[in-house]
């Protein structure tokens, strides 16, 4: 250390010659000065930001380790949930990557951590997230937190050689020709957990069908659904589902007591159904087979807003079987005539509803 220090002392004075010197040139030799001085700037100025970086390396906050850090900035990041994500107000994406300033240290783990980027915006230079990390899974919101202008059908080739490394897909398709969108995404899905489509408009009969190429049919790993306006999917195993959100269904596409039923039976880990203008129908309904129970055991809530009719969603209880933990929520748009009640939605049978017991 004394040996440092010596140094340090030696160059101090020889900085202090050097300043000396440089006041007192000639205007005899000014270019040859000034080109001196410039180098010394050069040199200078790179020992500074050395001196910074040892400098910051040497505080705490530069000892945890990165690992740590990473966690503490991915806390800092405004992230949607999977299930259902609405965009909050005061929402930016970008807000962390203003943590990259700190110091260098911080600027070299941020952008070295594939977790912190594999959230990718269709509205914040989409190309380069995906192009950054081509081995780490994706979180995809294309469409859904951009300006009303946002054509998703012309950029999304982007999306689909990338595909079979997405986790959560989240589209919203309300610009644009919806069908010919979701063809394009034709490549099966292996490892995607979470789904969304959006459509924030009117659409023909034929849209109201998930067209069966949709990721080849290949989703095995899919446990959180939300569609707006389908009421079908053909050729489609969701038997892995766990969350459910089905949203403003054309009311004559809605299925029957019988088809909804069948592909609840279908889905028997499902944990929380949310029916917004959406659901089974009374209209054109065949009688559903006398005595038929779907059980779905681990069915934590179910939520139906906008019922048109209470008949439906007594008739749809009538054949559950739910566990006690199951919340029922109805709300929003009941049709409040003069003689209705809460028991219109109540079926006379509990037998398998021990959720609606009184005092359960």
């Amino acid at each position: 250390m004394p040996f440092v220090e010596q140094q340090w002392n030696d160059a101090c004075e020889l900085v202090d010659e050097l300043i000396s010197q440089f006041e007192t040139f000639s205007s005899e030799n000014e270019a040859s000065i000034a080109r001196l001085i410039n180098a010394a700037h050069l040199r200078i100025a790179g020992a500074i930001t050395t001196l910074r970086t040892c400098h910051n390396a040497l505080q705490s906050v530069n000892k945890m380790p990165p690992a740590v850090l990473e966690v503490i900035i991915r806390e800092t990041q405004d992230l949607l949930p999977s299930f259902m994500p609405i965009r909050p107000a005061g929402y930016d994406s970008r807000r962390w990557m203003s943590m990259r300033l700190v110091c260098r240290h911080w600027n070299n783990i941020l952008s070295s951590s594939s977790h912190l980027w594999n959230v990718i915006d269709s509205a914040h230079f989409p190309t380069k997230s995906i192009a950054k990390y081509l081995s780490s899974p994706l979180v995809v919101y294309w469409g859904l937190k951009s300006s009303s202008d946002f054509d998703c059908g012309e950029s999304i080739a982007l999306l689909k050689p990338h595909i079979p490394r997405m986790r959560e897909l989240h589209l919203n398709l309300s610009r644009g020709s919806p069908m010919d969108i979701l063809q394009e995404l034709s490549v099966p899905a292996p490892f995607l957990e979470s789904l969304t489509i959006y459509l924030l408009r009117d659409v023909t009969a034929a849209s109201n069908i998930l067209p069966s190429c949709l990721f080849d049919g290949h989703m095995p790993r899919l446990k959180q659904l939300t569609l707006e306006r389908f009421s079908k999917w053909p050729h489609h195993d969701l038997s892995g589902l766990t969350h459910v959100c089905l949203q403003r269904q054309e009311p004559h596409s809605r299925p029957t007591t019988g088809v909804f039923l069948d592909f609840l039976e279908g889905c028997p880990d499902l944990e929380k159904l949310i029916l917004y203008k959406a659901g089974p129908t009374l209209e054109m309904e065949p009688s559903v087979e006398a005595g038929r129970i779907v059980a779905l055991p681990r069915l934590r809530e179910l939520g139906w807003g906008r019922l048109d009719n209470p008949a439906a969603a007594e008739i749809l209880l009538r054949h559950l079987s739910l566990p006690k933990e199951t919340r029922l929520y109805f709300w929003h748009g009941m049709p409040m005539t003069d003689d209705f009640t809460i028991s219109y939605l109540i079926p006379r049978d509990l037998s398998y509803l021990p959720c609606m017991w009184s005092g359960a």
